[in-house]
């Protein structure tokens, strides 16, 4: 079964949103890496799962060290 998950950015306030199945779920809960738990999801969309943290928002908490 497919559940929606739905986490609100926490710097800009922007709902964010990943489908993923259930049973994953429970896997991650119950101490699988998150990259073991959904291996078909994105670096970003696993951020999403455990943060919320949208792309943009992330870009910009991370540019001066991408710059450096």
């Amino acid at each position: 079964m497919l559940v929606h998950v739905k986490k609100t950015c926490p710097l800009c306030k922007i709902q964010q949103s990943v489908f993923v199945k259930a049973e994953q779920i429970e896997k991650w809960e119950n101490g699988m890496h998150i990259q073991t738990a959904f291996p078909e999801l994105s670096s970003s969309q696993r951020e999403v799962m455990q943060t919320g943290t949208c792309d943009t928002c992330w870009d910009n908490m991370f540019k001066e060290v991408e710059d450096v």
